[in-house]
């Protein structure tokens, strides 16, 4: 059975995992880099195509925004430090957007696939849909927070909690875009991509942050 051939392959493994536990999509883009840096990108789509025939993935096209570096956050904080000055970090937010959307590939969990994990497909109950079409360059850019976790701190991205599960455990409370537990479960770490947030935002984050005395990262 060729399906399980592609999962008995590490790699495969990984892209299937992180698609129904950690992200909501992965663009081509960050899948070669990820997984497959030393070969081309057509390589890349050619394998992640595999999954696809399998009915593993979807392929879809999104609207998104030419993804930023996100080398450092743009605010860190952590209790006992002083409250930040949200408007000189809402202006940076706002001001970093200069190229338009363009159509970008990139690659859902099916619901065959959240079942064989027992993990979500793409945040919606339908497979290639985003449960927020609109917000893809968003979910793009939370992808590559844990991509770049996973990289750097590979323990750390096996306890990184998606929006999906805090909403199961948060009721009525402000949704992050994740937090990262410790071995106990007890978060430790929130990691938020403020898109183009307003100052108003940027001080309902660190506002809850600092109530629930939670160290967090703004990107």
């Amino acid at each position: 059975m060729r399906s399980g051939v592609h999962l008995t392959n590490s790699t495969a493994r990984g892209i299937l995992v992180a698609l129904t536990h950690y992200i909501r999509l992965l663009t081509l883009a960050q899948a070669h880099r990820t997984w497959w840096s030393q070969r081309t990108l057509q390589a890349a789509r050619a394998k992640l195509k595999m999954l696809v025939a399998d009915e593993f993935l979807v392929e879809r096209r999104f609207l998104v925004h030419p993804e930023l570096p996100l080398l450092e956050p743009v605010l860190r904080w952590k209790p006992g430090q002083p409250t930040p000055e949200c408007g000189p970090v809402s202006y940076q937010l706002r001001n970093r957007w200069t190229d338009s959307v363009v159509p970008t590939v990139c690659y859902l969990a099916t619901r065959k696939a959240a079942k064989l994990y027992g993990g979500f497909s793409g945040g919606s109950r339908r497979d290639g849909l985003l449960r927020h079409p609109f917000q893809a360059t968003h979910d793009v850019h939370v992808s590559a927070l844990y991509l770049r976790l996973l990289k750097s701190e590979p323990e750390a991205a096996k306890r990184w909690i998606p929006e999906e599960k805090l909403e199961l455990q948060n009721h009525g409370g402000k949704l992050f875009d994740a937090v990262i537990v410790n071995a106990s479960g007890v978060p430790e770490r929130v990691v938020e991509f403020g898109g183009g947030y307003r100052v108003t935002r940027v001080k309902i984050l660190h506002g809850e942050c600092a109530r629930k005395a939670l160290p967090y990262e703004l990107w």
